[in-house]
C-alpha cells in the first residue's frame, strides 16, 4: 500500500466508513507506531496543528456524533487526535503555507446534493458516505446525493472518473453522463466522457456493467449492453450507437502479486491460447483449423497481451484481429 493510499484509507477511517478489516490495518498501524506524527515537520507547526485539529475535534465530540470510528471507542482521543493530525498535516500545512488554490471545489446544492469539481492537475478521490470510491481526473464534475435514496445510489458525471462501487445488491448504483447510464451493483470501472458529452467511453476492470441510452427508460424496452472485465463501450450521441470492444491495454483478472509463468516448450497452440483467455477473461479463436497443429515454444511471462499475441502469430506465421470483445487469429498453419 502507497503512502496515498494509507491516507486515503486514514481519512475514510476518521469518516466512520471502513470496513472491519480496514480497521484492523489502522489499529495495527497505532500499535507499531504509537500514533507518532512524522518529523519533518517542526515542534511549533506541529503545536499549531494540533491546536487547529483539537478544537475541531472538541467541537464534533460535544456535538454528539452520529457514528465514531470503532477504533476511537477503543484507545481513546489521543490516538484518534494523532490520527487527525497525521492525515491532517499535509493538507494544512498546503493550504495555509501556499497560495496554492484548492484542489476540489464543493458546491451544496438544492436537494440535498453535493457538487464535487476537480479543479487540481492531478487526479483527486473522493469517498461517497456508503463506502464507494471515486477519483476524478482533472476537470471532472460529480454531483451526488448527501445521503442516498432507498432505492439506489444515483450520480451524474461530466468528464472523466474512475469508480470502485461498494457492493450493495439491494441498491444499484447509477452513474448518468448525458444520454448514457451505467448501471452496478458493486465492481470497478471507468468512464471518460467528452466536454459536451457526445462522445463517452466505459471500460469495466472488476465485475460487470450494464450501460444503455438515457432514453430507454423501461427495462423491458432498453437496449442494454453488459460489459466484463477488459471490455469497454463506446457510445456516439449523434448516431445512436453502442460500439462493445476491447480495452486498450487488457490486464490479468488474477492479482498482480501472485506470479504467473508463461513459458512454454513445444505446447499446442489451443492449449497456449486456452491459459490466456483464463488469465484476461477475453475469447480467443482459431479461424483455421489447420493451426490446431501448431504448438508454440516461447517465454510470453510479464509480457502485456497483445504482446503476447504478437510473438505468438510472428513464430508462427499468423496474425490476428479485434473483432468487438473477441479477438480471432488466422494463418495459413505449420509445415
Amino acid at each position: 500500500m502507497s503512502q496515498y493510499e494509507f491516507d486515503q484509507l486514514l481519512q475514510k477511517y476518521l469518516a466512520g466508513g471502513c470496513e472491519p478489516a480496514e480497521e484492523k490495518l489502522i489499529a495495527d498501524w497505532c500499535e507499531r507506531t504509537d500514533g507518532q506524527l512524522p518529523t519533518s515537520i517542526d515542534n511549533r507547526e506541529q503545536d499549531a496543528i494540533r491546536q487547529r485539529l483539537w478544537t475541531r475535534l472538541s467541537s464534533t465530540i460535544n456535538g454528539k456524533p452520529r457514528r465514531r470510528p470503532l477504533f476511537f471507542q477503543k484507545r481513546g482521543l489521543g490516538i484518534v487526535c494523532g490520527l487527525f493530525l497525521l492525515v491532517g498535516i499535509g493538507f494544512w500545512v498546503r493550504n495555509t503555507s501556499t497560495s496554492e488554490p484548492p484542489l476540489l471545489t464543493q458546491f451544496t446544492l438544492s436537494g440535498g446534493n453535493r457538487e464535487v469539481c476537480n479543479t487540481g492537475k492531478q487526479p483527486q478521490t473522493i469517498w461517497l458516505e456508503e463506502g464507494t470510491m471515486v477519483t476524478l481526473q482533472p476537470k471532472a464534475v460529480l454531483n451526488y446525493p448527501v445521503h442516498f435514496a432507498r432505492q439506489d445510489r444515483t450520480v451524474f458525471l461530466k468528464g472523466e472518473a474512475f469508480f470502485n462501487v461498494k457492493r450493495n445488491p439491494a441498491k444499484p448504483f447509477i452513474v448518468h453522463t448525458g444520454e448514457l447510464v451505467t448501471e452496478v451493483l458493486g465492481t470497478s470501472f471507468r468512464i471518460k466522457a467528452s466536454e459536451d458529452a457526445k462522445e463517452i467511453e466505459v471500460a469495466v476492470v472488476t465485475g460487470r456493467v450494464a450501460v444503455y441510452q438515457m432514453s430507454d427508460r423501461e427495462v423491458k424496452q432498453r437496449k442494454e449492453v453488459i460489459l466484463k472485465p477488459n471490455q469497454k463501450i463506446d457510445f456516439d450521441s449523434r448516431r445512436k450507437q453502442l460500439i462493445p470492444s476491447l480495452v486498450d491495454h487488457p490486464t490479468r483478472l488474477i492479482a498482480k502479486r501472485q506470479p504467473v509463468q508463461l513459458v512454454f516448450e513445444a505446447v499446442p497452440l489451443q492449449d497456449v491460447l486456452t491459459q490466456l483467455q483464463a488469465i484476461y477473461g477475453i475469447d480467443i479463436f482459431l479461424e483455421n483449423d489447420v493451426l490446431t497443429a501448431c504448438v508454440l515454444t516461447a517465454d510470453l511471462t510479464d509480457l502485456p497481451l497483445y504482446k503476447q499475441l504478437e510473438l505468438i502469430c510472428r513464430s508462427l506465421n499468423a496474425d490476428y484481429e479485434t473483432r468487438g470483445t473477441s479477438i480471432f487469429i488466422r494463418g495459413v498453419g505449420c509445415q
